[in-house]
């Protein structure tokens, strides 16, 4: 808990230092949920605290802002006012590469590496190319159908009688 309270200050801090603004979502969203967790607050969206049946909880969060000096980004922290950041494929797929996959490809040579990520590459670029580079969060079954369908065709295409 320490340790992610100095991670997430030394995060921000970094950021005001350098007088750079988050460079992107992801960055800031995790940002502001480490600086919620090292208040001692769960990270909620705007959205999720105001469905939240506890009343308590938001009690408590405005609490603490009336209560104690703030900075912004506490109170963004607080109240939950960055939005989750959303991940297109093509982004999903250079994550699992570089972070998920990583483990993966600790021992191998550039060819190897190279020869091992043109299945993920193909994979996600046909996908792309039938259903579009979209938000992972917003892809529906009929996406997944569309996208069985396109194979249905290249392996058994139907021929006229």
């Amino acid at each position: 808990m320490r340790d992610e309270l100095a991670r997430a200050d030394d995060l921000y801090w970094k950021s005001v230092l350098s007088g750079e603004e988050f460079q992107t979502a992801s960055v800031a969203y995790e940002a502001h949920l480490k600086r919620a967790r090292g208040l001692v607050f769960q990270y909620r969206t705007a959205d999720e605290i105001a469905a939240n049946d506890d009343v308590r909880d938001l009690f408590e969060r405005f609490e603490h802002l009336l209560s104690n000096a703030t900075t912004k980004v506490e109170e963004t922290a607080l109240l939950g006012l960055e939005d989750k950041p959303y991940t297109r494929l093509s982004e999903a797929l250079e994550l699992y590469k570089t972070k998920w996959a990583a483990r993966k490809l600790a021992g191998k040579s550039h060819v190897q590496r190279k020869r091992w990520a043109a299945i993920p590459d193909r994979a996600v670029a046909t996908f792309i190319e039938v259903v579009g580079d979209k938000d992972i969060h917003t892809l529906t079954r009929d996406d997944a159908r569309a996208f069985h369908e396109y194979w249905l065709h290249r392996i058994a295409p139907t021929r006229p009688g």
